[in-house]
């Protein structure tokens, strides 16, 4: 098998003053230039049912887990231990 050569590439030195650009931002920029500068720049966001929806069970879901890392999760009727969505305590969701 040939042998796999190396591709040296250099990162150019970034200025300490230059902003870091978020990801999200480098997505938004590849689905519509226009709107990244919206958000990005011009700092103008218009929720949509979506995005307020989203933000709700975000919070839903950060509150779940700050209650579980201060043991006050809810316990279930049955007893035990407080209970945590697998998905949140980093396991995989249950096959249906």
């Amino acid at each position: 098998m040939p042998e796999q050569r190396e591709l040296l590439l250099t990162f150019p030195e970034l200025a300490p003053e230059a902003p870091l650009i978020p990801v999200r931002m480098v997505n938004e920029y590849v689905y519509c230039p226009r709107l990244a500068y919206l958000e990005w720049v011009q700092g103008e966001f218009a929720h949509s049912a979506d995005t307020v929806d989203g933000a709700i069970k975000h919070k839903r879901v950060d509150q779940c887990v700050a209650r579980h890392r201060a043991g006050r999760a809810h316990t279930p009727a049955t007893g035990g231990q407080p209970k945590m969505p697998a998905l949140l305590a980093g396991g995989h969701l249950p096959a249906r």
